[in-house]
């Protein structure tokens, strides 16, 4: 099937076996939601640290949401992971404030 866009995959829910995707860590609890399109469910996240476009970000809006699991979920482009305090402590020398 000639298939250019990967559409047959978000139709069906095929993935790729998430070894090629980035992981990226997300803090909060991800709110899920239809597209406007009424056929594709995206998630927005409050804040991601290790994006692979968008580094440390707030606000973000993934791509269409293949398969969630727990602690995650998985987009077309990304397996989004929720963050927990051992991996945050990998992040905190960048969050260090100095007031």
């Amino acid at each position: 099937m000639n298939d250019p866009y990967g559409q047959q995959a978000v139709a069906t829910g095929v993935t790729d076996g998430s070894k090629n995707k980035p992981e990226v860590y997300y803090e909060g609890e991800p709110h899920f939601w239809m597209w406007f399109n009424g056929k594709d469910e995206v998630a927005s996240l409050e804040f991601v640290f290790n994006h692979p476009n968008l580094g440390l970000c707030r606000d973000v809006r993934t791509s269409t949401v293949l398969r969630k699991f727990d602690g995650g979920f998985e987009t077309r482009n990304t397996i989004y992971k929720q963050l927990t305090p051992e991996i945050r402590a990998t992040f905190a020398p960048t969050f260090d404030r100095h007031d």
